[in-house]
């Protein structure tokens, strides 16, 4: 048997009984097998009505062998269309599982299939596969192992063509559940669009979520990713534009290590006020526009960056760059804190995020936050919001009054470029967690702060690589009453190690206390302070 078809009526009794038929064979099949194009399939009978699930074979998967015939899901023919439209309409509810690997016989002879396509929705102007089937509640896609005990495993399939038309399952209003095999590796294009699932899995072996695939599905609220996926890699512009995911969990998406373009709408003229949680995979490198105006997005989780020293052993193909672009989370006006992993922070990511009060940034290695900004700018966008520079005046002017908290936790190996926070007026604490190490560079970038009253060092340390320094109006003009470095390290020969360099903390009219803690410098390791670092004051 090929196709099991389950009609669940709303209420008893059987609306119609079901009658799994024999496999269909094609009269001019030779001897030795079924020819390219050929129909092979399940015959269902739901009253009188009788139909055929269809495949096409599409050539050899061993072809000195001929032991494996590869075949595409073509959908139904008329006739099994009609049947699952008398279903319907007398109020039955209709769940389908169809097999993706499976075996036949004609006379003595055994076949067996693998499918290796679900057929794209339209071809010209015929509809083909799944494409407005609104006669289905519940669509499963199986192994034949849970028939004959087939064990094809090995093969793979796509659900449209890669780079095709797609629509496989378009408009299939009325199907609230869809499932996969692990064995699916690719979604394509507008493969989901205007259907009515509530949840969807990503297969384990799925690789590519391709654009526009839950465009536009209005009960759609959760999506993740099956334990397992090694592949998944491409999650594409403009997938959940316009639909109603509140939830996305990309956990186990272990090789996804960048999210561009804009899944969550389909331009930035648009608002998405649905989407609340998303869990992100460990190893995710690069975000690009990719939340921007995610007005009710509260929660991101699994944000971790990297360990010391794995920057340089990040897996093959990870992106060179690793980096949060400009606007990455434009106008989450509901975001109240966030973790950044080890990434450049390029310009103004954070423009119109009017409750984000707390910022971590973990595990800094060898990168720069506040990179490329613009003068006027910090990494909320213009912070002078009524120069007439910006068209956001409201939310950025909003964004510089939330942020109250900065926190550096693991190591700090990177640059804090000028004006990276300069002039957020709300923000009290900046607390360096870890320790300051070589190659660490705190430029202008907290002036103006004047709310700022603690800066919390847990230790400076060079192992004689490069400086560690603190530069010019780093902390120029803050509220900080008292200084403690806890600790200096300087292993350097060199003779530069750590530098507090002129203006550094000029204008803190509050300080009144510098305390170094044990200082230990071997070879020929500085600690220098320059003239004028502590001006006016």
């Amino acid at each position: 048997t090929l196709v099991v078809v389950m009609i669940l009526p709303t209420t008893a009794p059987l609306v119609g009984m079901l009658m799994l038929g024999n496999v269909v064979a094609n009269a001019a099949r030779p001897a030795n097998g079924p020819l390219d194009g050929t129909a092979v399939g399940a015959t269902i009978k739901i009253g009188d009505q009788i139909g055929l699930v269809t495949y096409r074979v599409t050539g050899w998967e061993d072809a000195a062998n001929k032991q494996f015939y590869n075949v595409k899901i073509t959908g139904f023919d008329a006739d099994g269309l009609d049947a699952l439209a008398a279903a319907r309409a007398a109020g039955s509810k209709v769940t389908l599982r169809i097999p993706v690997t499976f075996e036949e016989k004609f006379g003595e002879e055994k076949y067996k299939y693998a499918v290796t396509l679900i057929e794209d929705g339209l071809n010209g102007t015929t509809k083909q596969s799944f494409y407005g089937l609104t006669e289905v509640d519940t669509l499963i896609f199986v192994d034949g192992t849970n028939y004959n005990g087939v064990a094809l495993d090995k093969f793979t399939y796509t659900v449209g063509t890669n780079g095709g038309p797609g629509k496989s399952f378009y408009g299939c209003t009325n199907m609230k559940k869809l499932e996969f095999t692990e064995n699916c590796t690719y979604i394509g294009v507008y493969a989901f669009q205007n259907t009515g699932i509530r949840e969807f899995v990503i297969p384990k072996k799925c690789a590519t979520v391709d654009e526009f695939a839950f465009y536009n599905c209005k009960y759609l609220k959760t999506v993740s990713v099956a334990s397992g996926n090694t592949a998944m890699n491409t999650l594409g512009n403009y997938v959940f534009g316009n639909s109603a995911l509140q939830t996305l969990d990309l956990r186990n998406a272990a090789q996804l290590w960048t999210i561009q373009g804009q899944p969550f709408m389909y331009d930035l003229s648009n608002i998405n006020d649905v989407l609340k949680t998303v869990y992100l995979p460990g190893n995710v490198k690069a975000i690009n526009l990719a939340f921007a105006n995610c007005t009710a997005l509260t929660n991101i989780y699994g944000f971790d960056g990297t360990k010391l020293g794995e920057a340089v052993n990040v897996p093959a193909g990870s992106p060179v760059g690793q980096h949060i672009l400009d606007k990455a989370f434009e106008n989450c006006r509901s975001l109240t804190r966030l973790d950044i992993p080890s990434c450049n922070v390029i310009g103004s990511p954070f423009v119109g995020c009017a409750a984000l009060d707390t910022l971590t940034f973990v595990n800094y290695y060898n990168k720069t936050i506040g990179q490329g900004l613009t003068a006027g700018n910090n990494v909320f966008g213009d912070y002078n919001p009524n120069d007439g520079t910006t068209d956001d005046a409201e939310y950025n002017e909003a964004g510089q009054k939330a942020l109250k908290v900065i926190e550096f936790k693991g190591i700090l190996n990177g640059t804090i470029e000028d004006n990276a926070f300069v002039k957020v007026t709300a923000l009290e604490k900046v607390d360096f967690k870890g320790k300051l190490r070589s190659d660490t560079h705190i430029k202008g970038a907290f002036t103006d702060v004047t709310t700022l009253t603690d800066v919390i060092f847990n230790g400076i340390e060079s192992d004689g690589v490069a400086d560690v320094t603190i530069e010019n109006d780093a902390f120029r003009n803050t509220g900080i009453a008292a200084l403690d470095f806890k600790g200096i390290t300087l292993k350097s020969n060199n003779n530069q190690d750590f530098q507090i360099w002129a203006n550094a903390f000029s204008d803190c009219a509050n300080l009144a206390d510098i305390k170094t803690g044990d200082i230990a410098i071997q070879n020929t390791g500085t600690f220098s302070i320059a003239g004028l670092a502590f001006t006016n004051k």
